[in-house]
């Protein structure tokens, strides 16, 4: 049983020994984009067009450095920064959204897929989000979190820029 136990805690060790590894690399990504005379800072994206899944991402860095905080916070926690992609399975992209785009508060994937494309058939399509989008049971009821918004979209790839510590 010890060993088992012990067996546990090393798996979970290395697993956040992995997930630190790939958010630093994230914060190694985005610090390089805080330098103006980054060639990426003067791409201009357009909707319709094709990128690459780094690209895009990229993209969703940039809109992520928009974000809006919600200055009515009751926990006086700070507001994540957040950018979302949405892009077809072929990497055209179809929209990008911020964190209180649209609405104080607003997640960026909730923007990107129920504000932006609403009537818009998702299937199979792909989302970029800089950060883990958040689960079932973190919204208050009766909103849905991030994280079944894109399954009920039926969303077929996400990927994620880094793991949401909270």
């Amino acid at each position: 049983r010890c060993v088992q136990t012990a067996a546990k805690l090393l798996e979970g060790l290395q697993l956040q020994t992995k997930l630190k590894r790939t958010t630093d690399i994230f914060i190694e990504f985005v610090n390089k984009f805080r330098t103006t005379n980054n060639p990426i800072n003067n791409i201009n994206y357009k909707i319709g067009t094709r990128y690459t899944n780094r690209e895009l991402m990229e993209l969703a860095v940039l809109e992520m450095r928009r974000s809006i905080p919600d200055p009515n916070r009751k926990d006086n926690k700070p507001n994540p920064k957040v950018g979302a992609v949405i892009a077809t399975k072929d990497g055209v992209l179809i929209g990008q959204s911020h964190r209180g785009e649209l609405r104080i508060g607003d997640h960026a994937e909730f923007t990107a897929i129920e504000r932006h494309h609403r009537g818009t058939k998702l299937d199979g399509y792909q989302i970029f989000a800089t950060l883990e989008p958040c689960a079932p049971g973190a919204r208050n009821h009766p909103k849905l979190s991030c994280a079944e918004r894109i399954t009920n979209a039926r969303i077929g790839k996400v990927f994620i820029g880094a793991i949401d510590p909270d």
